[in-house]
């Protein structure tokens, strides 16, 4: 049995556009009884575009407008601002926060003022423009447009703090040059359960980390395959969809098997297709090892040679008995003259040195 941890797309207090071109959703954002919406647009309005999307060359300006729209009843304040993205550990499409300073889109993205007021359920167009520097390097740089509320809340401590609550639209720009698409499974962690009933099945669990070493985004699928000694088939997942990942970017993929036999030395294989909009990509792989001893076998075989071991030392003193040397009789003495003296007097000892010379 397979048991598979997906990576999880969302992104606390930040909603932003699927990535689907299909999809037109404005990106919203609720606090308390507030609500609002990012989405792009032109001059009159939004243009059901589901995030934005520039193919440009270095020096280049882009002039484009977002929509933010006050879905509550009130007016709303909100500070509007892009920055850059980054995906998450987990997968997700994350923004850099507010305190941090972009040095991509983000930074080179204008949005003139950056308070915006809007009154109760009406939208504001705000125009903006962005800059790629001459020297920008080639490839893919992303990054959102950002409509956001400060809120004083408390945290867990019960200390006042302040929640930065943002909805935002995606921005995904690709600066003309060459491009190269790598993918790298960056560390493999192997865990594995072996029970003493040889019958009842191991446990495995994988971790393992992608990173995007490229300058364009990748996506693709992900695979795992225990193969026992000799090559011998044990398991393989199926088919994992990877999220998008952004340059330099990485994420952590965890994968559970169960009911593996106890079969020695496992070899665990990471095989990863990666794949991009433009360039087909080799396989990547990785391997780790980890041993599944059958512990009633090698306690059964211990236990025949602790068996073999106490039987031939108990033979050893009945071999010793029945090797031992008969005792040589005394020098200069016959056993024939040992009987014959042992059993006669003088008178026989006589007769016999007569008999010696007829």
């Amino acid at each position: 049995m397979i048991h598979r941890s997906l990576p999880a797309l969302a992104v606390a207090l930040i909603a932003v556009l699927s990535s689907s071109p299909g999809h037109a959703a404005p990106a919203a954002s609720r606090a308390a009884d507030i609500t609002w919406a990012v989405q792009p647009s032109s001059a009159s309005g939004p243009t059901g575009r589901s995030y934005f999307a520039y193919d440009a060359s270095p020096g280049q300006r882009i002039d484009d407008h977002v929509a933010i729209t006050n879905l509550g009843s009130t007016p709303l304040t909100l500070t509007v601002y892009a920055t850059d993205a980054f995906t998450t550990i987990d997968g997700g499409f994350g923004l850099l926060p507010a305190s941090q300073p972009p040095t991509g889109p983000g930074a080179w993205t204008s949005v003139g003022s950056r308070t915006r007021t809007v009154p109760a359920g009406q939208r504001v167009v705000v125009p903006f423009h962005l800059d790629v520097p001459a020297n920008a390097t080639p490839g893919d740089h992303s990054g959102g447009l950002v409509a956001s509320v400060t809120a004083v809340g408390t945290d867990a401590g019960g200390q006042r703090v302040n929640l930065d609550r943002r909805a935002a639209a995606r921005i995904y720009l690709r600066v003309a040059g060459p491009l190269h698409p790598s993918l790298q499974v960056e560390t493999l962690r192997v865990t594995h359960h072996n029970p003493l009933n040889p019958f009842g099945g191991g446990t495995m669990t994988i971790r393992y980390q992608l990173r995007n070493t490229g300058n364009v985004r990748i996506g693709g699928t992900g695979q795992v395959a225990v193969t026992g000694p000799l090559g011998w088939s044990l398991a393989r997942t199926g088919n994992l969809e990877l999220p998008e990942l952004l340059p330099g970017s990485a994420i952590e993929v965890r994968e559970r098997v169960t009911g593996l036999p106890a079969a020695g030395r496992l070899t665990v294989a990471v095989l990863v297709e990666p794949s991009t909009m433009d360039v087909p990509l080799p396989r990547v792989t990785r391997t780790s090892g980890v041993w599944a001893p059958p512990w009633l076998l090698v306690a059964a075989l211990a236990l025949l040679g602790v068996v073999a071991v106490v039987r031939r030392i108990r033979r050893r003193p009945a071999r010793r008995a029945a090797d031992a040397p008969v005792p040589a009789p005394e020098a200069g003495r016959t056993a024939p003259e040992a009987a014959k003296t042992g059993s006669g007097g003088p008178g026989s000892e006589a007769v016999a040195a007569t008999d010696g010379r007829v």
